[in-house]
């Protein structure tokens, strides 16, 4: 299993090292100040599409944050229930908070 990771780990290592000789070399060949331009450019877009997935993030930390806002406007109904030994029973409940058998609070 090392293995199979550490070979993964080469192959995208050499894979991002083409690309970046690959882009050096478009730089070179187009020129310092088209290369100028086209980099700020690309760090535009990647700036965006960073941007972008952090306000996404966001939204979908508040939404597992708080149930209530996912879909259907209600928070879900959290049961657990543990049972063991003679007769033995726990349920715990969210909403109407409930302990052991018929017990409410």
């Amino acid at each position: 299993m090392a293995a199979s990771s550490s070979r993964v780990a080469w192959i995208i290592a050499i894979l991002f090292g083409a690309v970046v000789l690959i882009v050096g070399i478009v730089f070179i060949y187009i020129g310092i100040d088209n290369s100028d331009k086209l980099g700020s450019a690309i760090a535009c877009l990647a700036t965006l599409i960073g941007l972008g997935i952090t306000v996404y993030s966001s939204f979908q930390a508040r939404n597992i944050a708080n149930p209530s806002r996912q879909r259907g406007g209600q928070a879900s109904n959290i049961r657990q229930t543990q049972s063991g030994g003679d007769n033995s029973s726990n349920i715990q409940s969210a909403g109407d908070v409930s302990f052991g058998d018929n017990n409410q609070i």
